[in-house]
């Protein structure tokens, strides 16, 4: 390979790495996680989510807002089925995903059993 060839080579390399690397920025500083515990729900702990969740009204229009910037992902450790259930219909019911800025999709809850 002539060295004309290579160097191109490696200009063509360097340049798609540094706009792989734009892209992948853009797309980490746009992302959002938001943990509902304390902040979305009014119970601070897994275990007072196994007795009831409670969605704070509050925080609701400014989570909305976020969504319009970023790509909000709410995440939650629960301690039970029961306690996870009750976490989405909690927020299912307070009009989180027919508001318009959130899906379902980027409700992560996960269940660890003990």
């Amino acid at each position: 390979m002539a060295n004309s060839s290579k160097d191109d080579l490696l200009q063509l390399i360097t340049r798609i790495s540094a706009f792989l690397t734009l892209k992948i920025s853009n797309l980490i500083q746009n992302l959002v996680t938001c943990q509902l515990l304390g902040v979305m729900l009014e119970e601070t702990s897994p275990e007072e989510l196994q007795k009831q969740a409670t969605v704070l009204s509050s925080v609701l229009e400014v989570l909305l807002e976020i969504t319009k910037f970023c790509d909000l992902y709410l995440m939650e450790r629960v301690l039970d089925d029961e306690s996870e259930k009750k976490v989405l219909l909690a927020i299912e019911d307070a009009g989180v995903f027919t508001s318009g800025g959130m899906v379902k999709d980027k409700l992560l809850i996960s269940t660890v059993h003990l």
